[in-house]
């Protein structure tokens, strides 16, 4: 940030969802439990693409013939619903 405070913020109603100030909504003593929070998506996204990658080079280097192309479809489902669905539980 640029060390600008804002003491007050225009938003019109319809979008007071969306304009949040997290420093003064989140009390100071649980701010590290949201921020682990966070992480923690950030590391289920990280480890679902690298399961996508995964079973991508796994197919590419064994062949459709080897039953890997059911694995693929999972792994990308699994991104495709996954990380959405865990955006809308959080």
């Amino acid at each position: 940030m640029s060390g600008i405070s804002v003491s007050c913020m225009h938003v019109p109603e319809s979008e007071s969802e969306r304009a949040h100030v997290l420093r003064t909504q989140i009390p100071a003593s649980e701010r590290g439990m949201v921020r682990s929070c966070y992480f923690a998506f950030l590391g289920f996204i990280v480890a679902v693409l690298y399961n996508l990658f995964g079973s991508l080079v796994a197919l590419c280097a064994m062949g459709q013939g080897s039953g890997r192309l059911p694995a693929f479809f999972l792994a990308a489902v699994y991104v495709s619903a996954g990380v959405p669905g865990a955006w809308i539980l959080w």
